[in-house]
């Protein structure tokens, strides 16, 4: 890469709430964008020389306000190491985050060649974290199941199968499955798994221009007319060589299950294929080319990814002849990789009830003198109900299975055999089951457990019944006493609406007409009388809220939170307020927070009205037995020595601080002009 990449860190000084930033300026290429809730920019940084390179993640708060960044760009980014929050707090969990402010585009250069890589290196975790160059054959394309933005594709390497991810957007999958067969080398970031991912070992992240092409796939399609390699002169076990590309077998399907299609070809030997998701299958008794890639397991060859095309021009491949043993026979040889595994078998047994080691799917267990085998019913037609204690010939494709994979493993551990029934004559009835005393036996201990489990139930339900009957009326109870009590304020604000609330209009009106007489001839009384007026001005609005409360429900709120921010509501108006008051309703009286919301809803009205501000914070929280509360406001602030008081016409703080001094706490007003203002008010928590 033509452009020097330098990583330059430097420590300032800056005030703010969690302490200093620091400042971080990089100069590099772009491996790779991923865009969640945020965009995380993985850029490389020279690491050790010898063509190293070692990725820096760097977040884009906001992308709509930098240019767009794509992969194998080179940035200058000018960024902030910071606690993450917002959407890149989402993302990642990590302590700090170096966090993008300035963002210039450079130029853009193809990536340089990195550190080369092999697949067992990757997957054994010895290159973590590294920006590396990997060459294989692309293989098993699909669609992430749990994110559609993530494709995923598997490179074939001669030391081992690597997982590569890609972002949708940057590789379609269309695209990605035309690279089928190819040979490519990525550029990529080797990452670790995560808990939602199925398997366990590191994997890489390409980006957008990671993927170079070195062979393309076979330009002749389909793949059945020109197969990679010639199949009509060797056999599975004579061919154990390197398999990276896909080849193609012929042969007729003798038997399925839910996984693979088994097909014996023109060796007769029968090879387990594995189709490709959402392949159409072939149908059993049918001769097929299956095309696709070849890897060993603890029985052999296996082929999968594979897709199917008819034969029809193909000579006639026998069914093969059954072998006839008995189930300890096959389990002993099973346990040999190179016994009955996958040979057509014939056993003769009885239908058993599962053992203690059960097989995941849909299996259908055969018993002969203590060995079990399992039959792979997946895929099968036949009705298996009523058929415990009956004896059944089964004949079918015989498989050993294994805990772990004898290919990575020195002693695998044997878990039993299994066998995927023909489809025609794969399972027949010898004898029909007999009602013996140890059936009986077994039919009255299963239906003494169903009678007990039902019992438990019934106990368990009544309780649970009896619990939230009592809970309903409980909730009944309260709520009946909390709609008698907001009838009895509806009433009283009625009540004081029509008296009081007239009155007072009545004193206006009389004020107003004593202004009127003296027309300015008294100065001091022309005074008074103005000072009446915001009296009885404030004292109609503080009736107003006190009819407010009386008529809503917010003393009923269970959550001071939503009560204070309904409280405040008809005062803020268009203004944002945020609201956090971590106090439990139950932990207070009514007249204690009536106290809290007239103050809360009187600092609110000041920050609006006199302080002019656009943002509001009100935060609480209760600790040692006392009840703290704040209101914070952008406003334009006072000088708190030189505050209006009542002989200039303002009663709102006034009444605040008496307020507090009657509910026997304390009052802290921080201000300066230009700076905004903070109240934080301490009450205790009893009355």
């Amino acid at each position: 890469m033509k452009t020097v990449l330098h990583l330059a860190a430097l420590a300032v000084a800056l005030a703010a709430a969690g302490g200093t930033n620091e400042q971080v300026e990089c100069t590099g290429q772009v491996a790779q964008v991923r865009t969640r809730q945020s965009v995380k920019l993985s850029v490389l940084v020279p690491e050790g020389g010898d063509g190293h390179y070692r990725p820096v993640s760097f977040w884009i708060e906001k992308p709509e306000a930098h240019p767009k960044v794509r992969s194998g760009d080179v940035v200058r980014l000018r960024a902030a190491k910071e606690k993450p929050r917002d959407e890149i707090g989402a993302d990642i969990l990590t302590r700090l985050a170096n966090v993008v402010y300035s963002v210039e585009i450079l130029g853009h250069e193809p990536f340089p060649p990195g550190a080369e890589a092999t697949g067992g290196e990757i997957v054994s975790g010895r290159r973590h974290h590294e920006f590396v160059r990997v060459r294989g054959i692309v293989s098993s394309v699909i669609q992430d199941e749990s994110n559609p933005a993530v494709n995923w594709f598997v490179l074939r390497t001669p030391s081992g199968d690597v997982r590569v991810s890609t972002s949708s957007s940057e590789h379609p999958l269309d695209r990605l499955l035309a690279m089928t067969d190819a040979e490519v080398e990525v550029h990529a970031i080797v990452a670790a798994k995560t808990r939602r991912m199925t398997f366990s070992e590191d994997f890489l992240l390409a980006g957008e221009n990671s993927i170079r092409t070195i062979t393309p796939p076979p330009a002749v399609a389909p793949v059945f007319d020109d197969p990679p390699r010639d199949t009509e002169t060797f056999t599975w076990r004579e061919r154990r060589g390197d398999f990276r590309h896909k080849v193609r077998i012929r042969g007729l399907v003798v038997a399925e299950c839910e996984q693979a299609v088994y097909i014996n070809t023109s060796h007769d030997e029968i090879a387990k294929v594995i189709p490709q998701t959402d392949a159409k299958r072939p149908q059993p008794g049918t001769v097929v080319w299956a095309s696709g890639f070849v890897s060993y397991d603890c029985a052999g060859p296996r082929m999968h990814d594979a897709v199917f095309s008819t034969a029809p021009d193909a000579p006639e491949v026998a069914m093969p002849k059954p072998w006839m043993s008995d189930l300890d026979t096959i389990r002993g040889r099973a346990r040999h990789l190179n016994g009955f595994t996958r040979l057509v078998v014939s056993v003769t047994g009885k239908v058993a009830v599962a053992p203690k080691i059960v097989l995941s799917g849909d299996f259908l267990w055969i018993e002969d003198r203590g060995r079990f085998v399992a039959v792979d019913m997946s895929s099968s037609s036949i009705d298996t109900r009523g058929l415990i204690g009956a004896t059944v010939r089964v004949t079918g494709v015989c498989e050993s299975v294994f805990e772990s994979d004898p290919a990575v493993t020195t002693f695998p551990r044997f878990m039993g055999v299994t066998i995927v029934p023909l489809p025609q004559g794969g399972l027949t009835v010898l004898a029909k089951p007999v009602l013996t005393v140890k059936v009986l036996t077994t039919i009255v201990i299963h239906l003494l457990l169903v009678i007990g489990l039902v019992s438990l139930a019934w106990v368990v339900l009544k309780s649970r019944y009896d619990r939230r009957g009592r809970q309903l009326f409980d909730e009944r109870v309260a709520h009946v006493r909390a709609q008698t009590k907001t009838e009895e304020r509806t009433h009283l604000a009625t009540e004081l609406h029509d008296a009081v609330s007239q009155s007072l209009t009545g004193i206006a009106l009389q004020i107003d007409s004593a202004n009127i007489v003296n027309r300015g001839d008294n100065p001091a009384l022309t005074k008074c009388l103005a000072t009446a007026r915001q009296m009885l001005a404030l004292c109609r609005r503080e009736l107003r809220d006190c009819l407010w409360d009386l008529r809503s429900r917010t003393f009923d709120e269970k959550d001071m939170t939503e009560a204070v921010s309904r409280a405040i509501a008809p005062h803020s108006g268009d203004i944002k307020a945020t609201v956090r008051f971590n106090v439990q309703r139950s932990l207070l009286s009514e007249s204690k927070v009536h106290c809290i919301l007239s103050i809360a809803r009187e600092l609110v009205v000041n920050s609006v009205r006199h302080g002019k501000a656009t943002k509001i914070w009100i935060a609480g929280e209760c600790s040692d037995g006392r009840i703290s509360f704040s209101v914070r406001d952008n406003g334009c602030g006072f000088d708190v020595s030189a505050a209006p008081g009542p002989d200039d016409g303002h009663f709102g703080l006034r009444g605040v601080c008496e307020r507090v001094r009657a509910a026997k706490g304390t009052i802290k007003i921080e201000s300066a002009p230009g700076s905004g203002t903070k109240t934080t008010i301490t009450l205790p928590e009893g009355e």
